[in-house]
């Protein structure tokens, strides 16, 4: 199911929503690719290209808020 959510534009917005956040691609994260990282919380997931994700890395916030306002899918 697509959540019906404002459009965001800035990471402080995305994480206010409650559903994803943007962490550091380092530590926890060790992804090959990308200063940052796209998480979506329990339940909830994107798509990129046409796959599902739960976290992807991405290389700027600008990246991160255009596959957040892209749509977000909550699992039943």
């Amino acid at each position: 199911m697509k959540l019906e959510l404002e459009k965001v534009n800035s990471k402080k917005q995305l994480e206010a929503q409650g559903y994803c956040r943007i962490d550091l691609n380092k530590g926890y994260w060790d992804y090959d690719f990308g200063k940052y990282v796209l998480v979506a919380d329990k339940n909830i997931f994107f798509k990129v290209s046409g796959d599902i994700f739960g976290a992807t890395p991405v290389n700027t916030f600008k990246e991160a808020l255009n596959i957040y306002n892209n749509g977000i899918y909550k699992i039943n």
